[in-house]
């Protein structure tokens, strides 16, 4: 494999790390305003801990459906799953539904953070350059959780300010 080759593979799967960190907490500062549209205060703490759980409990089976299919088809299909999910949660009428799109997206997610790691190992021959390449990875994982709700208090702020502005303009006519 090329080093541009190498290097673009690289980056892809490292932005996936961070997108699966930061989908872990982005929803973090937004919980107030979700509860509240979809009336669900008793499920609060499944709106976090579902992604989580998804998440741990795909890790080794995405890893074992690697292995069967190869890491290419494992990690497009996690990615594809992801997606998915997150189309469905945009979309979600209740909180049962916004729930269970959040698990469809936290098994995507479980696949997005674990199969790079394997990728790494197979890209990487020189041991030092493979642990450089897991070091940057494991650290956007972590820095995206830690900006997560910084990015999500922002989003919600944001687009909450626009929308009431522009749906309150055309309910008063």
């Amino acid at each position: 494999m090329s080093r541009n080759r190498k290097l673009l593979v690289t980056f892809a799967l490292v932005l996936s790390n961070m997108m699966a960190g930061l989908d872990a907490t982005i929803i973090n500062t937004a919980l107030p305003a979700i509860i509240s549209d979809l009336h669900g205060i008793q499920y609060m703490g499944w709106i976090v801990a579902i992604f989580l759980l998804g998440m741990a409990v795909s890790t080794p089976l995405w890893s074992k459906f690697g292995e069967k299919k190869g890491n290419k088809i494992a990690y497009i299909t996690a990615t594809i799953v992801f997606m998915i999910g997150a189309l469905f949660q945009g979309l979600a009428p209740n909180i049962i539904w916004f729930i269970t799109a959040r698990s469809v997206m936290g098994i995507g997610a479980g696949g997005m953070n674990t199969i790079p790691f394997i990728i790494y190992s197979q890209i990487f021959k020189n041991i030092k350059r493979r642990s450089q390449v897991i070091g940057i990875a494991s650290a956007g994982f972590s820095g995206t959780s830690i900006v997560g709700p910084l990015i999500g208090g922002w989003i919600g702020d944001t687009f909450s300010i626009v929308i009431n502005y522009y749906c309150g303009n055309v309910f008063q006519y």
